[in-house]
C-alpha cells in the first residue's frame, strides 16, 4: 500500500465501522432477551393457580429475585425491537408488554379507588371459580428481573462475547 492509498483504505475501514452499529446492537440485545427469558425468568421456578385455604400459597420468589412463573405470560410478553441509527450509532429495546410487567420489576402498593375493593381472585379448580379475596390494596414486593438478566448477561461475558463478534464479522469479514 502506498501513501496515497492509506486515506481510501482508512476511509474503507471507518465505513465499516459505522455499518457495524446496527447489527451489533442486534446481537447484544438479541443475547440479552435470550437470556432473559430462557433463563431469568425461569430461575425463581414456577407455581401452579393460587388455591382458598393454602396460606402462603402461591409461593412467592425470594424477596428481590425475579418472579415465580405461573402462565409463562410474562416471559411470551418480551419484545425486541431492530436496532436502528446511522453513523455508528444504534439503538434497539429489549421490553416486555404485559400490565404487570413493571410492578414486577420495581414492586408496588394497588389501591382500589376511594369507596371502592380491589377483589383478588385466584384461578382455581371450575368448583370453587369466581372465590378470591377482597382488600382495599395489594402489595407487590419487587421482583427484579429485567435488571437481574442485565447484571447477569455483563458478568457472564456474554454481552461483551455477541457484541465482539459481530463487529469483527462485520468490519473484519472474520
Amino acid at each position: 500500500m502506498t501513501p496515497a492509498e492509506l486515506p481510501g483504505y482508512l476511509a474503507e475501514i471507518r465505513a465499516r465501522v459505522e455499518a457495524s452499529a446496527i447489527p451489533v446492537v442486534d446481537a447484544i440485545t438479541d443475547t440479552y432477551k435470550t437470556h432473559l427469558v430462557d433463563f431469568t425468568l425461569h430461575e425463581s421456578g414456577s407455581h401452579g393457580p393460587a388455591t382458598p385455604g393454602n396460606p402462603g400459597y402461591p409461593p412467592a420468589a425470594a424477596p428481590g429475585r425475579p418472579p415465580m412463573s405461573m402462565t409463562g405470560h410474562l416471559a411470551e410478553s418480551v419484545f425486541r425491537t431492530p436496532g436502528v441509527g446511522g453513523g455508528g450509532i444504534a439503538e434497539a429495546m429489549v421490553s416486555p408488554d404485559t400490565i404487570y410487567a413493571a410492578t414486577q420489576e420495581y414492586g408496588g402498593v394497588h389501591t382500589g379507588k376511594p369507596f371502592m375493593w380491589l377483589w383478588v381472585h385466584y384461578i382455581g379448580p371450575t368448583a370453587v371459580k369466581n372465590r378470591g379475596w377482597i382488600k382495599p390494596e395489594v402489595t407487590i414486593k419487587e421482583h427484579p428481573y429485567m435488571s437481574t438478566a442485565v447484571t447477569e448477561t455483563i458478568a457472564n461475558g456474554s454481552l461483551e462475547r455477541a457484541g465482539m463478534a459481530t463487529f469483527e464479522a462485520v468490519v473484519w469479514g472474520a
